[in-house]
């Protein structure tokens, strides 16, 4: 988690547009993301592992073209997903 706040934080210093979908949001915080992310405010998303399979990502993935994604692994917390929303 701290991993993506980091990598999000040196995203936004840059002037690039980012977030991350993880357990540290509140339900709101979660709504607020996504619903910006659908909006295409975002460049990059990073997602944890245990938001990849809830009902509200697979729906949101589901509208996002497959040109559009791109899957890493963090070092240390398994693996993420940024979505590349340019």
């Amino acid at each position: 988690i701290s991993l993506m706040q980091d990598q999000v934080r040196s995203l936004i210093e840059m002037g690039i547009r980012g977030a991350y979908l993880n357990s540290s949001l509140t339900p709101r915080q979660l709504a607020l993301a996504t619903e910006r992310a659908k909006a295409g405010t975002y460049k990059i998303i990073y997602v944890a592992p245990e938001r990849l399979c809830t009902p509200e990502f697979l729906k949101f993935d589901l509208y996002t073209p497959p040109n559009r994604r791109s899957r890493t692994e963090a070092a240390e917390s398994g693996v993420s997903v940024q979505k590349v929303l340019l």
